[in-house]
């Protein structure tokens, strides 16, 4: 004898709400892309630039040096419309080196564009490798004190000044750079967790209708799968016999029409599981007991003590005690059944027997009844046991928490 056990702790217990979770949509914020932030920091920086400098310059002297000043804020300008966030590894770091050597231009005749560097910095992190980052640092920083350097030796400074603003200029710069390449990284992360949270959003979407479209053709095999079957089964039966045995015929035709309205309380059923109050899991078994007895010789026991259950409960073992009893109709070749219920405070159980031919549980089953009848178990985080073997009847055992 085989005995195949099945639990779980998730299937498509809660698919619907996944599917609900994914398909919500909530009102969003609007929220400015990277690229217009990093656009209106970079005008904001050049307008700031351009300003103080023209009050610091407003003789007639540094009218070349004001013209520069609007030269290379123009350039800049330009340059800022072009964000390469897509485009090649290469044309990246091409901009990068084009817009420091531009910035460190204007350092060298006296332009103030300190500010603009740690920019360019934060841009670097969003289109270069982390490698790549800090040697832009590195290099920046050499340049950041030649610049330096220069304007301590133009102004004629005392070497010990000059020494002593050095130091200050790489402590300065040091820190500055520190932070800022840290914010660049921490920028560089958020994107990237988000672009992962949408792809996971994505994938949980797909997951939910995949369950749920599990859910239904579970559903329609269970219930109306069957019941159509024999219903097809009994009307050509009826029309074989139309001619030669009108009595046959006529049975034939009333079972079918009990078939007919079998279907239609499935239907409701299904219905009930999202719309009604709990049902009354005794009276669905009897009844499913009684449609055995009238449809096939069978000999049905039934001794059933369920207290009042939840609604997906009832609902799911009702499915399961629904597509054991068919299968024996249709496969089992048996004489006697015998269904069985019972609880205690910590659980529910039912046992479902038949002495038919019995299968072997190991083989694979190209049906879906009985891989329907473990997810339903699993929805609810119970066990199904079924224990059959060739000649030897069939009995599955199903345990659910309460």
């Amino acid at each position: 004898m085989t005995i195949v056990t099945g639990s779980g702790v998730y299937t498509d217990r809660y698919s619907s709400l996944y599917h609900k979770f994914c398909m919500l949509r909530l009102p969003a914020l609007p929220q400015p892309s990277l690229r217009w932030t990093v656009l209106c920091a970079e005008w904001t920086l050049l307008a700031m630039i351009t300003v103080l400098e023209l009050l610091n310059n407003n003789s007639l002297a540094a009218v070349p040096m004001m013209a520069a000043l609007l030269g290379f804020t123009g350039i800049f300008w330009a340059l800022s419309f072009y964000f390469p966030l897509e485009a090649p590894a290469w044309k990246k770091k091409l901009y990068i080196a084009a817009e420091l050597m531009l910035a460190f231009a204007a350092m060298w005749i006296g332009i103030g564009y300190d500010t603009l560097i740690y920019l360019i910095l934060i841009k670097s992190c969003l289109f270069l490798g982390r490698g790549e980052v800090i040697l832009t640092v590195v290099i920046t920083a050499v340049f950041y004190l030649l610049t330096t350097w220069r304007q301590q030796f133009a102004d004629d400074s005392e070497t010990l000044n000059i020494g002593f603003d050095m130091l200050n200029a790489s402590i300065y710069h040091l820190g500055i750079s520190t932070f800022v390449i840290l914010l660049g990284f921490v920028i560089v992360a958020e994107r990237r967790s988000r672009a992962r949270a949408e792809e996971l959003a994505e994938e949980l979407e797909g997951l939910a209708a995949n369950l749920e479209r599990a859910r239904i053709a579970r559903d329609i095999h269970d219930s109306l799968g069957h019941t159509l079957t024999a219903l097809d089964v009994k009307l050509e039966v009826a029309q074989e016999l139309y001619c030669r045995d009108p009595d046959r015929a006529r049975q034939a035709v009333h079972t079918a029409k009990q078939l007919s309205g079998q279907c239609l309380q499935d239907v409701r059923l299904a219905v009930q599981a999202m719309r009604r109050p709990p049902l009354h899991l005794d009276a669905a078994l009897e009844g499913l007991a009684e449609q055995v007895r009238q449809n096939r010789a069978l000999a049905v026991e039934v001794h059933i003590d369920l207290p009042q259950l939840p609604l997906q409960t009832s609902h799911q073992l009702y499915c399961i005690v629904q597509e054991g009893l068919t299968n024996i109709q249709r496969h089992a070749r048996a004489a006697r059944v015998s269904l069985r219920a019972c609880h205690t405070p910590q659980s529910v159980t039912l046992e479902l027997w038949d002495d038919g031919q019995g299968f072997d549980p190991q083989a694979t089953h190209g049906g879906f009844g009985l891989r329907g009848m473990h997810e339903r178990m699993q929805v609810l985080g119970g066990s199904l046991a079924i224990a059959s073997a060739p000649g030897r009847g069939t009995r599955i055992r199903l345990s659910v928490p309460r």
